[in-house]
């Protein structure tokens, strides 16, 4: 190396790195990001429940380095507005994962800022501490997952 010469970090090590600590967003509070490998960007989750219209919810984003921006919030809106028909439309779903009927009860969601595609979380009131995650895609449920 000479003497201008910089030595750089493996680029495979830096992907493993968290990429900010922790920002501040105008709408969503303290928020930290993470990779994940089913993303291709970076998760961004809120560190405090999110004051909605419908309630206090736990909220992550698929974003840029940046963070959320409008698109997200927008998203948000749009579900927020929609909530109850999207819950009637994946509790069928739910119920045919668990084998009984499921009184579903909206926690937060994992917004992308692209119409339709989203996941929406849910206790499933009647079944004891069941978290459910329901993937949207074009505003249709499409699969539901349990975290038990």
């Amino acid at each position: 190396m000479g003497a201008h010469d910089v030595a750089m970090p493996r680029s495979d090590v830096w992907l493993h790195a968290g990429p900010a600590p922790v920002i501040e967003h105008g709408r969503f509070g303290p928020m930290r990001a993470s990779f994940r490998r089913d993303s291709d960007g970076f998760i961004w989750e809120c560190l405090d429940l999110v004051p909605t219209a419908r309630g206090p919810a736990d909220l992550e984003f698929e974003a840029s380095a940046w963070g959320p921006d409008a698109s997200h919030e927008r998203q948000l809106e749009t579900i927020l507005e929609n909530l109850d028909a999207l819950t009637r439309t994946a509790t069928p779903l739910v119920a045919a994962e668990i084998g009984r009927s499921c009184d579903l009860e909206w926690q937060g969601a994992q917004l992308t800022g692209r119409a339709g595609t989203f996941r929406l979380h849910y206790w499933c009131r009647s079944v004891t501490e069941l978290l459910v995650t329901v993937l949207f895609d074009q505003s249709r449920p499409a699969t539901a997952e349990l975290h038990d």
